[in-house]
């Protein structure tokens, strides 16, 4: 019983979650690009108009069409800044 015991408080250690501090949330923001933002959300527009153009889909016409756009491209801003960031603690 006692072996028990010990064997379940080491496996508590050891998945103990860190929180992040301010610095490192700071840190982390830094990397956030307006720029790639801006520029991800133009390349988006033009190729969806450029299909929409060759196949007539009527994309543009959707209700919530900038909302898309914006999604789309924050969501990629978001990932890059994640590869961005394991790159450079190596």
């Amino acid at each position: 019983m006692k072996l028990l015991k010990n064997h379940t408080g080491q496996s508590r250690k050891n998945y103990r979650i860190d929180l992040m501090d301010s610095g490192n949330i700071i840190a982390f923001l830094k990397k956030f690009s307006f720029g790639r933002l801006i520029g991800c959300g133009i390349v988006l527009r033009v190729l969806i108009a450029i299909v929409d153009g060759i196949f007539a889909l009527e994309i543009n016409e959707l209700p919530n069409f900038n909302f898309y756009i914006f999604g789309l491209a924050l969501a990629y801003t978001i990932l890059w800044m994640f590869n961005k960031s394991y790159i450079e603690e190596e």
